[in-house]
This record gives C-alpha cells, structure tokens and sequence, in this order.
C-alpha cells in the first residue's frame, strides 16, 4: 500500500518508558516499549527486566565461530539469547559477522581474524548461513565463492580443498560450511556442495576441526534453537514490521527483544545500501550502534595514523595518498617503507607505539587492513578529498576541532564516542537526502521512521543522541531508554 507520507521521521533514540502515551506509531511502540504485544512469544521476560540480569561486555571480545548470514538469521539471539560468557568485561563466546545481504563480506573476516590471531584463539568454522530453499542454497554459494576470491585477493592462503588457512603460522585450518534453516522443519542442517546433498546439524560432531570444543557448543546452541520453534516464527515475522540493524558484534543483541534483520561492521549502511532499504522496506528501522565500538575506533586510530604522516613533509605525504588512492581505485596493495614511519617518530608526530598499526597497514603481506581502510572509505567514515590530495575524516575532525578552541583535553574513549555520535548524525542525514530524492522522483517509500540509537556495552541500555553537536559541559551526559541521565565516561 502506497504510504502518503512524504517526510520520513528520523530520530536519534527512543521515547522514554514513561511517555507511553505520547507514541506516535503503535507498530514501533510493540517493539520498544511493550514486549508483552502479541507480536512476541508470551514467554520473553520485558527489557528492563532482562537488562537487570545483564553484565558489562565494553572490555573486548573473543567470538567462537564468524558467520555471514541471510537476512533476519541472527545466530546470536537464536543460540545465545543474550546469555554471552564474559570474563573481566570480555565477550569469550558469541558469534561475529554480517547478517544479511553485503557487498563486502571479506571487511567483516578481515577484521575480526586479525583480532582472533592476536588473541591466539583457534575457532572451527566460517559459517555461510541462509534459508533452505534452491534459491537460497546457490545464492550463499555464490556468496562463499565471492568471499573466497577476496580471501585469495587479500594474500591469505586456500589449501587443495578449498579449506581457508586463517592462521599461518600455526597452518590452522577453518573450514567454510554452508548452514541451512528449515523454516517448515525448525531444523538446521549442513549442505555438502560437493554431494549436493544436506545432513543434520548433529552429524558436525562427528568430525574434526581447529577446536572441538567451541565447535561442540556451536552445535548444541542449534540443537537448543530447534525447540524454540514459536519463537522463531514470531522473531521472523516481526523483522517484517521493524527492521533492527545491530553490529556484527554478539556483544549487541536486544534484550528480550526480537533478533537483529541485519548486523554490518559499525552497524553502518552505504548510500546505495540505504536507497534500497528505502525502497524495498516497510515499518520502522532502528539502528543501534555501539559504544567503544572496535571498527570505529579502529577507524579514528588508522585515520589519526595517516594524518600525522601526511604532515611529515610533503613528499611522504604524497607517497601516502598516491598509495592510498591507487589502492582504493585500481585495487593495488598497500605499501609505504618503514622509513616514513621513523621519520615521523622521530619528529614526534607519531609514537614508538604506532609501529604496529603501521606495519599492519603498509608493511603486511596480506590485505586485510587495507580491505578495511577502503570499506571505511565506502562508507563515507574516511574519506579522500580529491580536491586537495587529501585524506579526511569529517566527524573526528568536527570534534576535534571544538576541543581545539576550548583547549580541552578529554578521555579517548569519550572521544570516540562523540565521534560515533557524529557519524550516526551523518547517517541520518544521507536518510533524509536519499528520502527526499527518492519522494522528488515520483517514488515512496513504506519506511516511516528511522531511528538511531547508542548501545551502551557497559549497562547495556540504548541512549540519545543528541541532534547536534554540543561540548557544554552538560552534555557529556546522555539519557538512556529508561528515562536515566549518566555521564558519558560511565557508559563506555
């Protein structure tokens, strides 16, 4: 049914609990303030209530299995229903990646595997997940098979069987499989593109991987997921009514509420990504990014890395966008001799401790950082100023710049969370553009609100985002869904 409405509603977090009768959309008011609507199984405990229980996740994560998933299978809720083990602040299970369709699934691996490395943890599977259907069976095929030329592209290493060797130096080898979810069945089986053939998810235990271990609870997660079959359907079919967009992070999930329809790397969508949400979507959107968000801190460090660089002197800051710029238009491979690092150590624009991310970065032999740095810049979260052979990244610089005229310094996780601030209020405002162009072609759209709100890994409650920046003293605080005012600093 084609909507009247011509101006979409954007906003940056949701209606206090108290405010119930100021709600403007019933449809949305069932999702995040009334979990008892029918639109839920009858048997899922409120938010408030599930939040009571939750514990702190903002000191890291160590995931067990990657998973790049069709639209609407979160494995997170399904498996571990907000029941994550964590250690010290740290997320030791869980699953990592994207859930639903992607024009770059390799950012996602890239980055996390690099994470899973340092942190000398063997995991079992990469997981392609999607619906059993023919359909949905050779379009994750093509989908493996795209991800695995990317993975060959990025100097990683495939052995004669197609298996992927994540972690060379120890030669561990992480087989791909290809999960299918029986929606008629409730069941979940494996799909052996070889045979054409598909086994229950139970026969996985019969065989040998990187970490039996992990791999054994995986499976019983599924086995576990097979006898919530109500709650299935409901969660499916409430992700037609409000798409919810979280991390690739486990470490984000709702609470009670219904699973995430999509999970992107900074739970951030591309232009085109939004132009097709826009036209192909109906309902309410909420987008929840998160506080100390790994990618998007990743991202401040790698941009602050390259600007420093580029202020060493005008020919390594040549060299640093030439490379860049080759890399981002003819896929050629970063590169930049170690030199240029010391001469700006030595400087002292960069620190002793920049080493790492640099060699990372330029001095690497795979492509993994480099894939990152140019899904960053499709994103629009760096961007390269063509104008003036120049690298930037508006929101930090927006930020940055404010406490420059104050002269006042503030913690880097504050930081960050005021630059993710700002990079949700640039999102929002490719929403309304994309909108408004879409309306101005003669076009609609179903999608009636669109919200973007900040998770807080610390009490695990969504904040505002306020609708422009503001540095006043006040305002590093933030109110969350509650009705309850923290200071930034406690929330991160």
């Amino acid at each position: 049914m084609e909507t009247s409405i011509r101006k979409i509603k954007v906003r940056f977090g949701i209606r206090n609990e108290k405010d119930k009768l100021k709600q403007e959309s019933n449809e949305l008011k069932k999702f995040l303030i009334d979990p008892n609507a029918s639109i839920f199984d009858k048997s899922l405990v409120s938010r408030s209530k599930t939040i009571e229980d939750a514990v702190p996740t903002n000191k890291g994560q160590d995931p067990d299995v990657l998973v790049i998933a069709n639209a609407g299978l979160d494995l997170t809720k399904y498996i571990y229903d907000g029941k994550l083990k964590v250690n010290n602040g740290k997320s030791i299970n869980g699953v990592f990646g994207n859930v639903g369709d992607s024009d770059n699934d390799y950012a996602q691996f890239a980055y996390m595997i690099n994470h899973l490395i340092h942190s000398h943890k063997k995991i079992p599977f990469l997981v392609f997940f999607t619906y059993d259907s023919p359909v949905d069976t050779i379009n994750i095929i093509k989908r493996k098979d795209k991800f695995l030329e990317e993975y060959k592209k990025s100097g990683r290493l495939i052995d004669e069987k197609g298996l992927v060797i994540a972690y060379e130096k120890e030669n561990v080898i992480v087989e791909p499989i290809i999960l299918l979810y029986n929606k008629q069945e409730n069941k979940f089986y494996e799909y052996d593109e070889r045979t054409g053939e598909k086994s229950h998810i139970s026969e996985l235990k019969k065989i040998s991987t990187a970490n039996n271990h992990i791999k054994d609870e995986f499976v019983d997660g599924l086995l576990k997921a097979e006898t919530m079959n109500e709650m299935l359907t409901l969660d499916l079919a409430a992700q037609e009514e409000i798409m919810s967009v979280g991390c690739c992070d486990s470490r984000t999930h709702n609470y009670g509420g219904i699973g995430f329809a999509a999970r992107r790397l900074g739970t951030l969508f591309t232009r085109d990504e939004i132009k097709k949400i826009l036209r192909t979507r109906s309902g309410a959107v909420v987008q929840e990014v998160h506080t100390t968000c790994g990618y998007l801190t990743s991202a401040v460090m790698m941009y602050r890395l390259l600007k420093e660089l580029s202020k060493t002197n005008e020919q390594i800051r040549t060299a640093v966008m030439e490379n860049i710029q080759n890399a981002y238009h003819s896929n050629g491979k970063l590169h930049l001799d170690i030199s240029y690092l010391n001469t700006a150590i030595e400087r002292k624009l960069l620190h002793e401790e920049d080493r790492n991310l640099f060699q990372s970065m330029f001095v690497s032999p795979t492509n993994d950082y480099q894939n990152i740095l140019m899904h960053m810049i499709d994103l629009g979260v760096i961007k390269i100023m063509n104008s003036d052979n120049r690298i930037n990244m508006p929101p930090y610089e927006v930020v940055t710049n404010i406490l420059k005229e104050r002269n006042e310094y503030i913690d880097f996780k504050v930081l960050v969370y005021l630059v993710t601030e700002e990079i949700a209020r640039n999102q929002a405002q490719i929403v309304r553009e994309e909108f408004d162009r879409l309306i101005a072609k003669g076009g609609h759209s179903e999608i009636t609100e669109w919200y973007i709100v900040m998770h807080s890994l610390v009490d695990q409650t969504r904040y505002r985002i306020p609708e422009t920046l503001s540095l006043s003293m006040e305002k590093y605080t933030r109110t969350n869904e509650f009705g309850e005012t923290k200071e930034i600093r406690d929330i991160v």
